[in-house]
């Protein structure tokens, strides 16, 4: 079941053609499924930071959501920490970016997620991590559907999911850097008021969360795998919070 908490920005009611509304935004707080189908635990879990960039309009932090399942999927491989504590000497570290995650009231023909700032599915130097992005996602954003055409008649809403993904490997001389951009987009007319929003922001938040799912997986077997050096004192091995 889809369960959601919603912040209307708008002042007046909702009815089905969808006349008259303007600027609107709807915050979602979806349900967050992670599964690990593996019993993995690394040496040196990968340090998570998670920022929701909404928060303060959502009215509730999403990134504590997420962490929470995180740490109950892979308690083993991951460590949840502020943004202060990233990019460590000789570890791995991961800062997920909530850059939009609900449904926006449209008018027009083009992309809301374009428009967000979405651009390409990965960037920056990912050599050693290329099986992880392949396992993860195989190719750019899905937008699906469209609102708007001329004179903005067919106005509708687009539910977005677009998460960036900052990971730093400082296991070796060189810091490899790179952003994987998980995102998509679904797109409807208006046809059943604030409904419409709720199921376009739930089916853009499926296809995202399998790849991140999987993003998370790959990444716990790669460092499982490598048998890193190092250690770690035995708070951090049994703490993922």
């Amino acid at each position: 079941m889809f369960h959601s908490r919603v912040l209307l920005c708008i002042s007046l009611v909702i009815g089905l053609s969808g006349c008259g509304l303007m600027n609107e935004t709807v915050h979602t707080i979806p349900e967050v499924e992670l599964r690990s189908n593996t019993d993995i635990s690394a040496q040196q879990p990968i340090l998570i930071a998670i920022t929701d960039q909404d928060a303060v309009a959502r009215k509730e932090d999403f990134a504590s959501i997420l962490a929470l399942s995180i740490c109950a999927a892979y308690p083993g491989s991951y460590k949840i920490v502020p943004e202060t504590a990233l990019a460590e000497e000789g570890r791995i570290s991961m800062h997920i970016k909530v850059r939009r995650l609900g449904a926006f009231f449209n008018r027009t023909p083009n992309s809301v997620l374009l428009r967000s700032g979405y651009e390409t599915v990965v960037d920056g130097d990912y050599s050693q991590w290329q099986k992880v992005i392949v396992a993860s996602i195989k190719d750019k954003a899905v937008i699906a559907g469209t609102v708007g055409g001329p004179a903005g008649i067919v106005v509708g809403w687009s539910g977005i999911t677009f998460l960036d993904i900052e990971v730093t490997d400082m296991r070796n001389d060189k810091a490899e850097k790179f952003i994987l951009s998980l995102a998509a987009e679904r797109s409807t007319p208006n046809t059943f008021g604030i409904g419409s929003a709720y199921e376009n922001a739930k089916d853009a938040w499926g296809v995202v969360q399998p790849q991140l799912n999987r993003f998370l997986e790959a990444s716990a077997q790669k460092v499982a795998a490598e048998k890193t050096s190092g250690g770690l004192a035995s708070a951090d091995a049994v703490s993922c919070l």
